[in-house]
This record gives structure tokens, sequence and C-alpha cells, in this order.
């Protein structure tokens, strides 16, 4: 999907795209780590610590535009959060979204709680699928010699005709 965005994958590329990663993935030892070592299972509420989290406070601050340049303000329609359980559909389209990405720390548990005023779409777009060309069937043909006169006289009328349809096409344009 990145070589190509907006194509279609369809079943004969997801062999491709799996295919080397699914055997070295997919192993007991490997799930069964990746539920402990995020404290799943076994629970373990202090997997991490909130000297974890820290490098995330360092990106909570607002954006800095400079002084000079006049930019939009976002007014309270742009601002207006998107939280993880709000669908893509109901934030706001902005084309300019990645230029005043808000991040706001609440006020009541600044060490908590983060609202973020922008999606994924808005930075990156997700590409959009071209249409699928319209494939056209052939007629089926037979076995036939096509020298003999009842077949040589339809083969005639056929060219004869498509040359005709071919010269209106001509003289309406």
């Amino acid at each position: 999907m990145y070589n190509h965005p907006g194509n279609r994958q369809t079943i004969h590329d997801v062999a491709g795209i799996l295919g080397a990663a699914y055997s070295r993935a997919v192993t007991l030892d490997n799930a069964i780590s990746g539920f402990r070592a995020t404290g799943i299972c076994p629970l373990n509420e202090e997997v991490f610590s909130e000297a974890d989290f820290y490098q995330c406070y360092l990106s909570d601050t607002l954006c800095q535009q400079p002084m000079d340049t006049e930019t939009p303000t976002p007014t309270s329609q742009d601002a207006t959060p998107c939280s993880a359980r709000t669908n893509a559909a109901d934030c706001p389209a902005n084309p300019n979204a990645a230029s005043h990405c808000l991040t706001e720390m609440s006020s009541s548990r600044a060490q908590d709680a983060v609202t973020i005023n922008c999606s994924p779409e808005d930075i990156r777009p997700y590409p959009k699928a071209t249409q699928q060309r319209k494939r056209t069937r052939r007629a089926l043909g037979r076995s036939r010699v096509l020298t003999e006169p009842p077949e040589k006289a339809e083969l005639e009328a056929k060219v004869r005709k498509t040359k005709t349809i071919k010269l209106l096409e001509q003289t309406r344009n």
C-alpha cells in the first residue's frame, strides 16, 4: 500500500504482503511474551510507570507561530476535540490542520488527560482508491473455415457494419 497508494489490494496481493512477516511473527512464544510484556496476562497494572510517558509531555505544548506572519486562528468549530470514541466523519475536516494542531492539557488532571484536536487523516490524508477499469468481454468464437462462402459473407458483413459505425461517429464529431 505504501508503494502504490490508491490502488486496490486484491486477494493476490495479500500473500506477498503478509508472507514474509507472518512466518517470523506468528509463534507461540511471541504471542505469550507480548501479553506478558504489556501486563495483560498475567495482569500487571504497574508495567508502565510515569517515567515511561515523560517524553510525551515534551510535545504537549501549543504550536508556536512566528509573530511577523499572520495566520488564521482556529475558531471554536475547528477546536472541537476528537477523541478515540468519536468517528472521523464527526471531526471537522480542515486542510491546514497540520499547521495548527493543538494539544491542550486538561486543567483538572494535567498529568493524566491530553486532548488532541486533529486526526491522523488531517495530517496525512488516506489515499483514495481509483475506479476499477471496465472490462469488455469479447464474443466467444467458434472453429470455422473463413474461406467458405457463408462464413466469408458473414465476416465481410461484420466488417462493413463496423466501418459504417466508425464513419458515423467521425461525422458526428
